[in-house]
């Protein structure tokens, strides 16, 4: 990921991609996770003047959870922001998958494992 912002192996305009590709793993979303956070305005000031990047950037980050306890951490990183504009849109769009996430696990999951 530090490659893919602060390297030159990588284009410019396929940075918000590649941290979209690490985030769509199971393995990367976490690491991707933490790395937008930690990188937030260095990435949508520099890299994400694309609405349809920052959608698939944001999606991959955050559509696979499940769990009140990342709900919760997006919400605080949201208000925490001074300025979501470049992926304001993308951010909500994810707080509201995660909440049907959380919904359809709740009501799902025990009927799968049954």
């Amino acid at each position: 990921l530090d490659v893919a912002v602060f390297g030159d192996e990588i284009k410019r305009d396929e940075a918000t991609g590649t941290i979209g590709d690490v985030a769509s793993t199971s393995v990367g979303n976490s690491l991707a996770w933490d790395f937008f956070r930690t990188n937030f305005n260095l990435i949508v000031t520099e890299f994400g003047q694309s609405a349809s990047r920052n959608k698939y950037m944001v999606n991959a980050i955050v559509s696979k959870h499940t769990n009140q306890f990342f709900y919760d951490e997006l919400k605080d990183f949201m208000r925490e922001q001074r300025d979501l504009s470049l992926v304001e849109q993308a951010m909500k769009q994810g707080v509201e998958t995660v909440q049907f996430n959380i919904k359809w696990f709740t009501n799902s999951y025990p009927q799968i494992v049954a």
